[in-house]
């Protein structure tokens, strides 16, 4: 229970809500999961290789030499600095002078057994021995501009959860990953996605629903993004639950545009049937008789009821004008 309360607390986070998984580059506290001595932190960051400028990505941990964790744009370098809480000191750094201006990628940094290693979209780009403890105290963390979506998990992830939260197997705009990882090994097989529907005439309104298949007898909780084309249609809230599964559905509205949705309940960890998950108002802009909006599943993933990670694929949908 402990697995799941932390679990979707983080997935909360990255909704706005309490709990502290996620954050915006507000300074504030950092999670109790990256106090530790193996743990992974994962961020997204925009910044220009060519650029010969220097800038203070993340720092997590005190302000002396000690107990310190920095990732740091070093001109045409990224850069990862750790001094330990006994004064060892690590360094891991990557090329970045293919990066271009606008571009978003994934950096994951992952600690434990020895070990220091460090992702760029997914991918292992160095790796260090490393004997020492990061022990991280909370309540330290500085973050730049240039970052979003920093989340911190108490353990180290697995190449395949890094893989899958950089979006380079699955389609993700940066879910938190569940829990441990799923023992056997997380299925790919509970799909979630858009069902079809239309509308009869312009500016028309509706509700579209998300379901999920395969997931019946083990999968607790969901989490997806939607995405849509502005000009085609539009999605919006309050979403609702299906009463069925007993759960509740949080939701956020993002840039780009896109509403992240989460499908869990803290006191019910029982299994949802496969079916409809939730459903969301939508409204038409004027647009030809016939003509088909897109709405697209990013991020597909869930939980088992101990707080497993579960890979999820989407299915895309469409609403159409009659």
């Amino acid at each position: 229970m402990v697995l799941v309360l932390v679990s979707f607390l983080t997935m909360l986070a990255a909704c706005g809500g309490g709990g502290g998984g996620t954050a915006a580059p507000d300074g504030s506290g950092v999670p109790p999961a990256v106090s530790n001595d193996a743990g992974t932190i994962t961020l997204h960051v925009n910044a220009s290789g060519n650029a010969p400028t220097n800038e203070q990505l993340v720092t997590v941990g005190s302000s002396g030499e000690t107990g310190r964790l920095s990732v740091l744009k070093d001109g045409a370098y990224l850069r990862v600095l750790v001094s330990d809480s006994t004064g060892q000191e690590s360094s891991l750094g990557v090329s970045i002078s293919d990066w271009q201006p606008a571009q978003t990628h994934t950096i994951s940094f992952v600690w434990g057994d020895g070990v220091e290693r460090l992702y760029i979209d997914g991918q292992l780009a160095e790796q260090v021995d490393y004997s020492g403890v990061l022990e991280l105290p909370p309540g330290t963390r500085t973050l730049s501009g240039s970052i979003s979506d920093f989340q911190a998990f108490d353990r180290p992830l697995t190449p395949e959860e890094i893989a899958h939260l950089a979006g380079t197997t699955v389609a993700t705009s940066t879910p938190p990953i569940f829990g441990t990882p799923a023992k056997p090994p997380p299925t790919s097989d509970v799909t979630l996605r858009v069902q079809s529907t239309s509308v009869a005439e312009p500016d028309g309104a509706g509700t579209v629903c998300v379901e999920m298949i395969g997931g019946t007898g083990f999968v607790a909780g969901t989490q997806n993004d939607l995405a849509w084309d502005l000009g085609c249609v539009e999605i919006g809230e309050p979403c609702q639950a299906n009463p069925r599964h007993g759960k509740g559905v949080f939701t956020k509205l993002n840039p780009g545009p896109s509403l992240r949705t989460l499908v869990f309940s803290l006191t019910n960890t029982d299994p949802i049937d496969d079916g409809v998950l939730y459903c969301c108002p939508f409204h038409v802009a004027s647009v030809p008789s016939g003509t088909c909006c897109p709405v697209r599943v990013q991020g597909a993933a869930a939980s088992d009821s101990s707080g497993h990670l579960v890979l999820a694929g989407g299915v895309d949908g469409q609403i159409c004008l009659r």
